[in-house]
Order: structure tokens, then C-alpha cells, then sequence
């Protein structure tokens, strides 16, 4: 893919409703994503960056890990997450199907109001047939789950809100 293609399908995302596009071609791949609003109007535009290095060419995908803080566009200056929202966040690390437990006929990993361990597993994210398990990186108190059994997640997308005690 060339800087001429990029460009054109910049001008596309720009001109439609769409609010994140992927395309891959071999082993190329790059992600846009609008600014969201999420919640009520007062919440600011988030966008989100999959990669900060654009490979034109056919070079291989590099290997891709959530960032540990996600950047707020706010009035032109990025202001960290953790400046806009209390509490400790366990996001996805790729694009999956979300499940609460291992299996439909058993609870779930955890419940709202637990009180969570570091290395706790916490949900599965199934990905190209693999079950993968996603575990705490804290300690605290599981104050809000933010998708629903059995629902596609996004890479870098919030799972879990975890608070510390």
C-alpha cells in the first residue's frame, strides 16, 4: 500500500458516517478510528492510536499491545485517562469475542463489588478460535464491567473498572 492509497482512504473515512475502518492487505494493516462520544455531551472525543508507526509497504504487522494509558483529545492537548477518571482499567488486548465464564453452565469469573487479586482471571476473549484468558494487572475492587457475554470487543477497548482498596 502506498501513501497515495492511505491518503484516498482518509479522504473516504473523512466523507462517510463511519466511525473506524481496517483494512489489511498481506501482512499490511492499519486501523482509523473517529473520536467516539461515549456517555453524555460533556464527555470528551476519545480516539485512539493502534500503532504510532504507519509501515507503507510490505512490511511485516508489528506484534501490537495495549498501551497502558489511553490519551484524551482535549481542546488540542492530550490529557492521560487516568487525569479524566478514577480507578484502574483492564482493556482488551486484541479484537475478540468477550465471555464472563469458561463455559455457558458455569458463573462467572467475577461479579461487580469482588474484590479482585493481581493475576486473577477475569474473562475469556476468544480470537481466531483461541480461548484467551485475561487476567488483573491490580488489586481492588471490581466496580464495573463494561461489555456484555458474548459481544465483539475492539483492541484497547475497556473491560473491567477496577478501583483500589
Amino acid at each position: 500500500m502506498n501513501l497515495k492509497e492511505l491518503k484516498e482512504i482518509f479522504r473516504l473515512v473523512e466523507k462517510t458516517d463511519f466511525t473506524e475502518v481496517e483494512v489489511v492487505r498481506g501482512d499490511f494493516r492499519i486501523r482509523i478510528e473517529r473520536g467516539k462520544i461515549s456517555g453524555t455531551n460533556s464527555e470528551p472525543i476519545t480516539t485512539s492510536l493502534v500503532h504510532p508507526n504507519v509501515h507503507v509497504g510490505t512490511h511485516k504487522a508489528p506484534a501490537m499491545s495495549p498501551s497502558s494509558e489511553e490519551l484524551t483529545i482535549q481542546e488540542g492537548k492530550p490529557v492521560s485517562k487516568a487525569e479524566t477518571e478514577s480507578g484502574q482499567f483492564v482493556t482488551s488486548p486484541f479484537v475478540g469475542t468477550f465471555y464472563r465464564a469458561p463455559s455457558p453452565d458455569v458463573d462467572p469469573y467475577v461479579q461487580v463489588g469482588q474484590v479482585i487479586k493481581k493475576g486473577q482471571v477475569l474473562c475469556i476473549i476468544e480470537a481466531m478460535k483461541l480461548m484467551n484468558e485475561i487476567e488483573s494487572d491490580f488489586d481492588g475492587k471490581l466496580v464495573e464491567i463494561y461489555s456484555e457475554n458474548g459481544q465483539p470487543v475492539e483492541f484497547g477497548e475497556k473491560l473491567f473498572k477496577i478501583e483500589p482498596i
